[in-house]
């Protein structure tokens, strides 16, 4: 089981390479599985560092389907983020 934190919470804590958000089905038009709604990403991007001026953040869908993905640039509801490494 993955313990679940906030992006916030995500955010404030450097010590991981790799997490993964999730975002609320409510954000999305058709049904998505939570697979499908899940984009792992790695610390470090532009987004996550605060000396940074960008707020770029790239995942790839853990489905396999969507890599790549710019997040920031989608308004999608965050439900959830958890530490794979």
């Amino acid at each position: 089981m993955v313990q679940k934190i906030s992006f916030s919470e995500l955010v404030d804590n450097p010590n991981w390479k790799k997490a993964v958000i999730v975002y609320k089905q409510s954000s999305f038009k058709q049904p998505y599985t939570e697979q499908e709604r899940s984009y792992e990403i790695c610390n470090g991007q532009w987004g996550l560092d605060s000396s940074k001026m960008g707020r770029c953040i790239i995942g790839n869908c853990l489905d396999g389907k969507d890599l790549g993905v710019r997040l920031d640039a989608y308004d999608w509801e965050k439900d959830y983020c958890y530490i794979v490494e």
